[in-house]
């Protein structure tokens, strides 16, 4: 799922760019466990890419990652709390 949320992410491949597709993918993968998956939703939810902006839920998906030791995740959730996200 990952890959697919990727994929709408990107626009690869010919498929037509789609930020709430991929972010409806990136949830089921950090649902299963996919750190990256978290971490790429968190951003999402910061940004509001294809959800609605939520400061809140962005540090929630990043210290879901970090707590996991995922490198990524500490390094957004860090970010998000020295630029007051």
């Amino acid at each position: 799922m990952f890959n697919l949320a990727l994929v709408y992410q990107q626009g690869l491949g010919g498929v037509t760019k789609d930020d709430a597709r991929a972010a409806a993918f990136f949830q089921r993968a950090c649902d299963k466990g996919h750190l990256d998956a978290c971490n790429n939703l968190g951003i999402a939810y910061a940004e509001g890419q294809g959800v609605p902006r939520d400061a809140k839920q962005a540090v929630a998906l990043f210290e879901k990652s970090c707590n996991a030791n995922d490198a990524k995740g500490c390094f957004n959730l860090g970010l998000a709390h020295t630029t007051g996200l």
